[in-house]
């Protein structure tokens, strides 16, 4: 049985109006699905060990510094910076797995990608809060631009040539393609 063009055609824009209904969808699950983490498990397990690594890099970067990790707190005399829900970057790394989930890929590139975003996003996160901490106590003027908007659309841009680069090379041929 042979399909018409115009029939094959109609299945292409179906199939293609779904994807990013499909994508909304599954990031809805994985948003739903960090929401429901206890904000104490997060504390206790990702904050106070991140801020305390970028407290340990702060150290390293200008020892003069007399910055603690209180929790999910970076403290100083100079200036405090607090890490919640929505600094953690995990909002990118859903943005990227749920992309990574619908997109025609391997299984296997498929968290071959994801573990690749989860690193990108934790190096970004924590050259994102360091350099927030330096710019609060050195140039406090600037830390709203740079938090809101700099940082931000920096690491957008970060995320969509990583998932570009994926992309390209995690895509499954196309049958009249091989």
């Amino acid at each position: 049985m042979f399909l018409s063009k115009q029939s094959v055609d109609r299945r292409r824009i179906i199939f293609s109006l779904g994807l990013p209904l499909v994508f909304l969808l599954v990031y809805v699950l994985f948003d739903i699905l960090y929401s429901a983490l206890p904000d104490a498990a997060l504390n206790r397990w990702l904050y106070e060990p991140f801020v305390s690594f970028c407290v340990g890099l702060i150290h390293w970067i200008t020892p003069d510094h007399n910055v603690w990790a209180v929790q999910n707190k970076i403290l100083s005399a100079e200036g405090n910076l607090e890490m919640v829900r929505t600094c953690d970057g995990s909002y990118s790394f859903i943005l990227l797995a749920a992309a990574m989930t619908v997109f025609k890929a391997t299984i296997r590139a498929k968290l071959f990608g994801m573990a690749g975003a989860f690193l990108l996003v934790v190096c970004l996160n924590l050259l994102r809060i360091v350099t927030l901490f330096f710019v609060l106590i050195h140039c406090p003027t600037w830390f709203d631009f740079v938090h809101y908007y700099f940082a931000p659309y920096l690491s957008l841009g970060a995320y969509g040539l990583f998932f570009s680069g994926w992309a390209f090379r995690a895509r499954k041929p196309a049958s009249h393609e091989l």
